[in-house]
């Protein structure tokens, strides 16, 4: 797994930037407010920074600090507290020093633990829309589509695409939505954002009309000197709106609006870095790098090294898809550089950003072969991880598991047995245990290492620990395949055919041909909507079967097993004619060929 870095609302703070010639103080004001309160200030928060003696607000929520020796433009970082309450808007914790002292730094601070209960709700709220559109749109073309099944089956996988890209945005949306004060939001983005609460995504779009949206967003512009509020109101109208189409599956109108966004405030870096995760989550790569290389640039201008960081980052995960290996190491490499010179004097908020980017180095060259600097990557990530779950384990473990499945499939390519299985081993342990508590979470995941394991100790003859591998990932396949069947049936699939695989070699052939029918059956019925995907899957089963038959009839010439294994043999030929671009389905068509020329040579 790699990642592509989720921007998140904490901001680097930097140390003033140069000694002052001209001011002797310089002076910070600020407001804290309570979220959603109608504006009402927070008083006795604990106010905090370097180079300043601390403050409390007042019963206004205000506060003041007085620096020696800054000057208006130089960055700084605060640190708020009061018990029982949290910074929402983390971003304004970084701050510039401002030259009127009258232009209050505005702060908005929330109930504790308010915050990721929100993300937790608007999450769920995200995903029910999501399946809830990918549901009637499959109905529909089931019920209406008039064309041949090729075109039926692409619609489907187009639909599936769509809903596994939105799913993937859904909780990046749940967190930003959870930061969202509706006191700083426009009367539209209010009643739209109810609407959303109560779970009515498309009467909240109706609401977010494009022409009504233009309309507020011009007479803003004209007003931008006098009216600064209302012109981040109405950007931030078209960013909801591409947040909410997302989870309707209408990605054209989210990405007409997260232009509007960018084009409207082209310096906003956390607008241009979301359309550029937007356009990844599509899988549009080509797009998404000169967005990405925007919001690099705009950070570069700031010099907030946080953000050099997570753009570089982002850019190395693209150029990596896109297989431009020099760009991709460099652009990693840059933002390694930065998070761990973070990391030296804030490892709690750093050292997460490094064992990330090491993973991503790790996957990077393991992909090209370059097994030593993989391995550094993969253990020094490990490191971190274990580190960091020593401390906060719920948050930090299922990085460990992840990592140590990496390793897993590291050492198993390379033969490593004992080191393989260690890390495997280590995986399933840590994902069976985040499962108990999270079984729709962390299941799947254990499902993946059981099969993972089953082909590991296949290879390796151990036809016990294989089966029994095998045959657990099959049990949770089916169970998540009874509420899920569009996602895990390809996965109960997979198991039953290397089910079949292992019986098969060890000459066990009632259990095969139970396991190879059943792959069959479930490969059968997938390639009928989506042949593009899963014809070459039904490939890959045929062939096993007519080998396995071609075999049975070698042990008991008995004419219906030699007739099975001629017509699953010459369905493979047939159906690889869509699929000779593929590799592994000319192996299939040469396992199919072998039978087939025996058979007419024995005739």
């Amino acid at each position: 797994m790699k990642h592509f870095l989720h921007l998140t609302s904490v901001m680097l703070g930097e140390p003033g930037n140069g000694l002052s010639a001209g001011y002797e103080n310089t002076v910070l004001a600020g407001q804290i407010l309570l979220k959603n309160s109608g504006g009402k200030p927070l008083a006795g928060v604990q106010v905090s920074v370097r180079g300043a003696s601390p403050a409390v607000s007042d019963s206004n929520g205000q506060f003041e600090m007085v620096f020696a020796k800054k000057e208006p433009g130089d960055r700084v970082r605060l640190t708020l507290k009061k018990d029982g309450y949290e910074v929402v808007n983390r971003k304004e914790l970084v701050t510039v020093l401002r030259a009127d002292p009258d232009d209050l730094l505005v702060i908005v601070m929330g109930e504790a633990g308010e915050r990721d209960r929100l993300a937790l709700v608007y999450y769920e709220i995200s995903e029910r829309s999501i399946r809830e559109s990918f549901d009637t749109e499959l109905k529909r073309i089931n019920d209406n589509y008039e064309k041949s099944l090729t075109e039926k089956g692409a619609a489907i996988e187009k639909l599936k695409i769509e809903r596994d890209a939105a799913l993937s945005q859904a909780r990046d949306l749940a967190e930003k939505f959870a930061e969202v004060n509706l006191d700083e939001a426009s009367e539209i983005y209010k009643e739209a954002f109810g609407l959303f609460w109560d779970g009515k995504v498309k009467a909240a779009l109706k609401v977010l009309d494009d022409a009504k949206l233009d309309r507020a967003h011009e007479s803003a512009k004209k007003q931008k000197e006098k009216a600064e509020k209302r012109f981040r109101q109405s950007i931030e109208n078209y960013m909801l709106k591409a947040r909410l189409s997302v989870t309707v599956f209408e990605f054209e109108d989210a990405e007409r609006n997260f232009q509007k966004a960018v084009e409207a405030d082209s310096e906003n870096f956390n607008n241009v870095y979301e359309f550029a995760g937007f356009l990844y989550k599509l899988n549009r790569f080509s797009e998404a790098v000169p967005v990405c290389q925007k919001a690099l640039s705009i950070a570069e201008k700031s010099g907030n090294e946080k953000n050099i960081a997570l753009s570089s980052n982002a850019l190395g995960f693209l150029h990596d898809y896109r297989n431009e290996n020099k760009l991709a190491e460099r652009a990693y490499k840059r933002a390694l550089e930065i998070y761990e010179k973070l990391a030296l004097t804030q490892p709690e908020t750093y050292e997460p950003y490094v064992a990330d980017i090491q993973n991503n180095l790790g996957t990077f060259y393991d992909k090209r072969d370059d097994s030593d600097a993989a391995k550094k990557a993969y253990w020094r990530a490990l490191e971190l991880y274990e580190k960091l779950a020593l401390t906060q384990p719920e948050t930090y473990e299922p990085g460990v598991a992840m990592i140590q499945n990496n390793l897993g499939n590291f050492y198993d390519k390379r033969d490593d047995s004992d080191a393989a299985k260690k890390a495997y081993w280590r995986a399933l342990e840590l994902y069976e245990k985040l499962a108990l508590t999270q079984p729709e979470t962390y299941e799947p995941y254990v499902a993946d290492i059981q099969n993972n394991l089953g082909t590991f100790y296949d290879k390796r003859d151990d036809s016990d620990a294989a089966k029994k591998a095998y045959w657990r990932a099959l049990e949770l396949y089916e169970k998540l395949a009874l509420t899920q069947p569009e996602t895990y049936e390809p996965y109960v699939a997979t198991t039953q055919n290397n089910l079949g695989t292992f019986y098969d070699k060890r000459n066990d052939f009632e259990a095969a041909e139970k396991a190879y029918g059943r792959a069959l059956e479930i490969r059968e019925k997938l390639a009928l909507t989506q042949p593009e995907t899963y014809e070459p899957d039904l490939c890959m089963t045929l062939a096993n079967l007519s080998s396995y038959y071609a075999r049975w009839f070698e042990k008991d010439g008995a004419e219906d097993h030699k007739e099975k294994a001629m017509s699953y043999a010459q369905r493979v030929v047939e159906l690889a004619e869509r699929h000779s671009h593929i590799p592994m389905v000319l192996k299939y068509v040469n396992a199919a060929n072998y039978v087939l020329k025996n058979f007419q040579t024995n005739r």
